[in-house]
């Protein structure tokens, strides 16, 4: 089911991941866009089994990443779980789509007009008598034909490579303390996407991205100086125990946002916000993620946020000189492993920081190259 079809008021377009309903578009994930058309497809009950076969194919995931996909739907659709007018649940068996579909048919095109033509004059006898004449124009053509298409095919051929630049984000916590959080998950976003493949995407680093936090350039000069096609920005919004994430996708030239979309969750699932961020941007980019890249952004770990947080102050001050602040680093990262001893990266940072104060003479060197290892 590629075309797209109606859901109640909403229009599904399936190629564009993407939904509508009075002027307002919702993108979805890939992922989530597959298990709606799954349920759209099917009459009546899709077991559970069945939606993971067909969606994850030859992927190994939990049951938790179809029910995360469930909720995003019934969250774009204000559907109620107890008294659902789309998506209803069934029992220790799976998921039904309750709600009238329509296809919309594409239009069917008109027969194309014949364009009138004069019949040439043709004489069997002057054909026999000048072949190579024939032959010579079809060459030529042919030739000129090929070249014309060589010379058009390659100039229009963009880079494959796409250039991304994600802009500091916007602390709309009305408190400075919380800056760090902002820098720290806009580097890590840096990181989660610098790990999609980098023949498709590549991401400007972030100490080159530090340097635009609070200027005020046009989006057009940020992307022209970074020689980036396209600009993340976005803000973060840190209360209590939630965090609210907005980011939004601007194409170089465009004056038009490309995408956008708000996040919303506790703080210990920052990392599967930030996984949905990634997987977004690359849906929109048309970067194509393996099976088990999708597979990585779909887990993701909850973190204890006081842990999380030592790891983004030391993330941010990584490169800070000085055996005073390499001790603080250390102090942080220590702290981030014994709250989240589940947690990688951490660990990464410290191995590296070890070696960085073994050479730098911040610390015995003996016991720190032990140590990173």
């Amino acid at each position: 089911m590629d075309d797209n079809f109606q859901i109640q008021e909403w229009t599904v377009s399936p190629q564009l991941n993407s939904l509508r309903c009075n002027g307002r578009m919702v993108h979805l994930e890939p992922k989530v866009m597959q298990v709606l058309v799954c349920l759209a497809k099917s009459q009546g009950v899709v077991s559970k089994q069945k939606l993971m076969q067909t969606v994850w194919a030859d992927t190994f995931v939990t049951d938790d990443v179809l029910t995360r996909s469930i909720s995003e739907l019934r969250k774009v659709f204000d559907d109620d779980k107890k008294n659902p007018r789309f998506i209803q649940t069934i029992p220790k068996s799976g998921y039904r789509l309750i709600a009238p579909i329509e296809a919309i048919k594409r239009p069917s095109p008109g027969p194309l007009p014949v364009p009138a033509a004069a019949t040439p004059e043709f004489s069997l006898e002057k054909s026999r008598r000048k072949p190579w004449k024939f032959v010579l124009a079809g060459s030529l053509a042919l030739l000129l034909v090929v070249a014309y298409f060589v010379r058009g095919h390659t100039a229009a051929v963009p880079s494959a490579r796409a250039m991304l630049a994600i802009l500091p984000f916007q602390n709309l916590s009305n408190d400075p303390a919380q800056d760090f959080f902002a820098d720290g998950l806009t580097a890590e976003m840096i990181s989660q996407i610098g790990r999609m493949p980098s023949d498709r995407l590549g991401v400007i680093a972030w100490a080159s991205m530090a340097r635009y936090k609070g200027k005020a350039k046009s989006e057009d000069q940020i992307t022209g100086e970074l020689g980036a096609n396209y600009l993340l920005e976005g803000t973060v919004r840190r209360f209590g125990n939630q965090v609210r994430i907005t980011a939004e996708l601007i194409q170089k030239g465009k004056r038009d946002h490309l995408w956008s979309n708000s996040y919303d969750g506790n703080l210990e699932d920052v990392l599967a916000l930030q996984n949905r961020v990634a997987r977004e941007i690359a849906s929109e980019i048309r970067v194509q993620l393996s099976p088990q890249e999708e597979a990585r952004f779909a887990v993701a770990n909850t973190v204890n946020s006081e842990g999380y947080d030592a790891y983004l102050k030391a993330k941010l001050r990584f490169d800070s000189p000085g055996s005073q602040a390499m001790q603080a680093n250390m102090e942080h990262l220590r702290t981030a492993i014994r709250l989240n001893p589940g947690y990688a990266p951490p660990y990464v940072s410290m191995a590296v920081m070890n070696r960085a104060m073994a050479s730098q003479g911040a610390a015995d060197p003996k016991s720190s190259y032990a140590a990173a290892r």
